[in-house]
């Protein structure tokens, strides 16, 4: 994991609110792509100045947690939407959710007694009751320990191709 990002204390108050809330909203729309006008309206009701939020969405991106998707008009760079750094989301997984390791034990259990054709993020979210992003995060876990082979999509439902182990 990233030096940076073993702990998301090491951010302002301002910027840890924002970066929550970009959690928050990750994990209810179901992939990490998040449009800052999805963002801004709950960050208004906090009384966080849009400068404010622009100011913190460009610390996060100098620390990892968020990597800028930028847009132009008229030749001009605009920051429009963004995406959570999977090592950011971890550590606020590990922070928010007390049953960290025992999801990632549940989605293994899972897989290794699923039908193959059965497993897809969204199903599994279903079945588990755990939002498809949370899913999804685990999934990527499982690739990167050799588990899985996955086939990603766009909007998020993942397919298990592969069950290696």
């Amino acid at each position: 994991m990233n030096q940076s990002l073993q702990s998301i204390n090491i951010i302002s108050d301002i910027d840890n609110v924002v970066f929550e809330v970009a959690c928050e909203q990750a994990i209810f729309f179901g992939y990490s792509l998040i449009y800052i006008s999805d963002i801004l309206p709950k960050l208004k009701v906090l009384s966080i100045p849009v400068d404010d939020v622009f100011a913190s969405l460009g610390h996060l991106c100098e620390k990892g947690f968020i990597v800028k998707k930028m847009a132009y008009l008229n030749d001009k760079e605009l920051l429009v939407l963004f995406s959570i750094s999977h090592d950011a989301f971890d550590a606020y997984l590990k922070k928010h959710y007390k049953n960290y390791s025992l999801i990632h034990k549940l989605l293994l259990y899972v897989i290794r007694n699923e039908e193959i054709s059965n497993l897809k993020s969204e199903k599994i979210s279903e079945v588990l009751r755990i939002p498809k992003m949370i899913i999804n995060h685990f999934l990527e876990i499982l690739q990167q320990e050799g588990i899985v082979k996955l086939t990603k999509t766009v909007r998020g439902n993942w397919f298990v191709d592969e069950v290696i182990s």
